[in-house]
């Protein structure tokens, strides 16, 4: 798929850092920051139409989430999109997502940029590693008479339910990833390999889904790759199924989506967008990876489509409620 990114999109190196001067003082926002992949996100933010955006998220959130006002005001002099309201200046959620992961900074970066490649490299020869989840949620509105009922997806698309009088709620979940994965027999498939053309990015709602917009552009993100996989490997002859579930790692999981190509008797994870923007920056080596490897020792399966990982109400399509989940790896064969 041709793209209008530039060049430097498909460099997987980042641009060397001089060393301090003696005696000079630390700069710890600096030094995190990767700027290199930091520009070429805003760069590519330019291409997002004016009339998708959403300006929700106010500046002092932004700091939280690792962006600080300097950084911020750098950004909105090259070109960064924001809105001033009652003296308040909002950015859009999809452009602070997109910023922080491709900056590596602040907790969003935290999973994609160190301990999903710290998982993906672990040396071990165990056949499995096991973690427990534990889902964390708040009753919704709470005070009510009845008991809270909460519904959790589970492997399989099947359905947990929980019913308590606790208005917080820590259900532990156990979880078993196989550590290794066929490989993809060569020569790859073109549906894989056209997608390490596209670049990961976070898109707001009214674009998301546009092939128009991907084709002109090459950015898509992780839901729109798994189904333009899907397609496109079908008409190419493959066998080949969408995923939805969970990268999980150690400290937290987090929803994703990815396809799965038949190989032998095994449904083998691939996710060869996901890859390609971590050896773009450098969290995975090109002499161990490559963007058609397996990165399925990280992925969780809980079924083919997106559904709310837990809901509350009496039945499973009431009310869907926020999650916090936090991984802890299980010690043992």
């Amino acid at each position: 798929m041709t793209t209008s990114m530039p060049d430097s999109w498909h460099s997987t190196g980042h641009r060397p850092r001089r060393p301090p001067p003696p005696g000079a003082h630390p700069r710890p926002e600096a030094d995190r920051i990767d700027r290199h992949h930091l520009m070429m996100a805003l760069e590519a933010l330019r291409q997002v139409p004016e009339q998708a955006r959403r300006y929700t998220v106010p500046e002092e959130e932004v700091v939280v989430r690792g962006l600080s006002a300097l950084v911020l005001a750098e950004l909105r002099a090259l070109g960064l999109r924001s809105q001033q309201r009652d003296g308040v200046r909002y950015y859009d959620s999809d452009d602070v997502m997109s910023l922080t992961v491709h900056g590596n900074v602040g907790p969003s970066a935290a999973g994609p940029r160190r301990f999903w490649p710290r998982r993906l490299n672990a040396r071990t020869d165990a056949p499995f590693a096991r973690f427990e989840v534990e889902y964390r949620m708040l009753c919704p509105r709470p005070g009510h008479a009845a008991p809270c009922r909460f519904h959790v997806l589970v492997a399989g698309g099947g359905v947990e339910t929980i019913e308590t009088r606790e208005s917080v709620v820590r259900h532990r979940v156990p979880v078993s990833l196989r550590n290794e994965w066929p490989e993809i027999p060569r020569p790859y498939p073109a549906a894989l390999r056209d997608m390490t053309q596209n670049h990961l990015m976070w898109l707001p709602e009214a674009i998301r889904h546009s092939m128009e917009f991907v084709a002109r552009t090459g950015l898509l993100d992780c839901g729109e790759a798994a189904r333009m996989l899907v397609a496109t490997g079908e008409r190419e002859g493959l066998r080949i199924r969408p995923s939805f579930g969970l990268v999980v790692t150690a400290p937290f999981a987090m929803r994703h989506y990815w396809a799965d190509v038949l190989v032998g008797d095994d449904w083998v994870p691939v996710d060869p967008l996901l890859l390609s923007a971590m050896l773009r920056w450098r969290a995975l080596s090109e002499a161990d990876w490559t963007p058609y490897r397996s990165p399925g020792r990280i992925l969780h399966r809980l079924g083919d489509s997106d559904r709310p990982l837990v809901t509350h109400g009496e039945n499973r399509e009431d009310e869907e409620v926020a999650v916090t989940l936090i991984t802890r790896p299980v010690p043992g064969p």
